[in-house]
């Protein structure tokens, strides 16, 4: 009998993973039963086999459908034909995790929607190149462009009464210097704050996908795509900054999704499409192990062995339904929310930018802060969609600033296209005074129209009486 089982396991070849294979043996004649009838079955030697057992290894994640077919949850069989998609939108394989579920397209995606004019857009943001800027217009070395330096002048009783009211304002100083003090000479001067603004438009376009659930397709049976410069887009203020996004006209078609083959559906990250996966509490074994409880003394039940039982949790089977899909191993598409189609359409978004630049010119000791903060009035102002540098104002330095930061704003703003430009050139009236009191000498400011006063070093700073050194407590 020995033998005999020996002779029959030797009939069988495993081949682990897969089938169980028949190795090739003499056939065997039986009647089937019902109309006698004999069947001859090939291969065997007197006996029937008993059934093959079919065992498959659970799939990975990264197992592709078939080339030709692909079968759904209920059954059928749908053919590439029937849901074909694009060459190159092909599913790709994610990590067996939800991160798989994240929309991933490769470049060569959309070889077959180029259209004129964004034929280097793929999924990821593009800058489109601005158009060659256009000539620019006028006379730039017109002497209207000039503008007007004039200083007014003030005489010495205006600079003490100035003196007077700023001192005054500080409540710890002395105002004997002021009214004491002798003006010995009054120089006139300018300073300039040269202003710049650039208004630029930035386009950038990106293919956008979102599932396609019926809703209106503005196609290219409607005409051609505009190129992304001749999309009209108007912006809501030449100088301050915004953004429109819009989707370019006659760019958008119906694609199947490539992330579930147009069938709805994915393989389940968690269980593999299998429906199941391995019980934790277990480990897979179906077995745990408690501890004998009942009448015996703790003694004995310390020193007692423990018994293995079923598992509470899979019942003895060592697995569990997955909790992630529930059982039938397959969840619904994110990227097409289960619709099995795409809208595929160019985004473009369109962005205003406005760049500010400035310079002072000043050959004082006057801080350029206080240039900036203090009212001056307008010497030259023009505006247009791009402005010459200034070339015949009287103070050269501002000549040079001009053309220095424009040349500047050229260089910086490339990549977007210059739709204005302002430039203005601010005077402020700087009088420096030069005076005496007692043993002092130095020189102090008087700047702007409202001749505000800029005397860094006041000889009579004292605090109630008392020396500078001591902080005030006064406010």
């Amino acid at each position: 009998m020995a033998d005999q089982r020996q002779s029959r396991k030797n009939d069988y070849e495993e081949i682990p993973g897969e089938v169980i294979m028949m190795k090739t043996l003499p056939s065997l004649n039986y009647s089937s039963g019902g109309d006698g009838t004999v069947v001859t079955i090939p291969g065997s030697r007197g006996f029937v086999p008993p059934p093959v057992l079919l065992q498959r290894s659970p799939p990975s994640y990264s197992e592709a459908s078939s080339a030709r077919q692909v079968a759904n949850l209920d059954g059928h069989v749908q053919s590439e034909e029937q849901g074909a998609r694009p060459k190159s939108l092909t599913p790709v394989a994610g990590p067996s995790s939800e991160e798989g579920y994240k929309s991933q397209i490769s470049s060569s995606a959309f070889d077959e929607f180029i259209i004129e004019g964004y034929e280097h857009v793929t999924y990821e943001t593009t800058l489109i190149k601005p158009p060659p800027p256009e000539p620019i217009t006028g006379d730039g070395d017109s002497s209207s462009r000039r503008g007007n330096a004039a200083v007014p002048n003030i005489d010495d009783i205006t600079a003490r009464d100035a003196v007077l009211s700023y001192v005054s304002q500080n409540h710890c100083w002395g105002l004997a210097c002021a009214r004491e003090m002798t003006i010995m000479d009054i120089t006139a001067s300018s300073a300039f704050h040269y202003n710049l603004e650039t208004c630029t438009e930035k386009r950038t376009a990106v293919w956008i996908h979102e599932p396609y659930t019926g809703q209106v397709i503005d196609s290219a049976d409607r005409g051609p795509s505009p190129k992304p410069w001749d999309v009209l887009v108007v912006p809501p203020n030449p100088y301050r900054e915004g953004q429109v996004v819009v989707e370019v006209p006659h760019s958008a078609r119906v694609v199947n999704c490539y992330d579930c083959s147009t069938l709805g559906r994915r393989r389940c990250w968690s269980c593999f499409g299998n429906g199941e996966i391995r019980c934790n509490a277990c480990n897979g074994t179906g077995k745990i192990l408690e501890e004998e409880s009942g009448s015996a003394s703790e003694a004995q039940r310390v020193n007692a062995p423990a018994v293995p039982k079923a598992c509470y949790q899979c019942g003895g089977g060592g697995k569990r339904r997955c909790v992630v899909c529930l059982g039938p191993g397959q969840l619904p598409c994110k990227t097409c929310l289960a619709r099995g189609q795409l809208k595929m359409s160019l985004q473009l978004t369109v962005s205003w930018r406005l760049y500010k630049s400035d310079r002072i010119v000043e050959r004082t000791a006057v801080p350029e802060l206080l240039i900036r903060s203090v009212q001056g009035r307008v010497a030259f102002d023009e505006e247009k969609a791009t402005v010459w540098p200034i070339n015949f104002f009287p103070d050269e330095a501002v000549n040079h600033a001009s053309r220095e930061l424009l040349d500047e704003h050229r260089a910086r703003l490339s990549s977007e296209k210059t739709i204005a430009q302002r430039q203005s050139v601010r005077m402020v009236p700087v009088h420096q005074i030069a005076y005496v009191w007692r043993n002092y000498r130095g020189f102090f400011y008087i700047y702007g129209y409202d001749n505000l006063v800029h005397f860094p070093d006041y000889p009579q700073k004292v605090c109630c009486g008392l020396p500078e050194l001591l902080s005030c407590s006064i406010q």
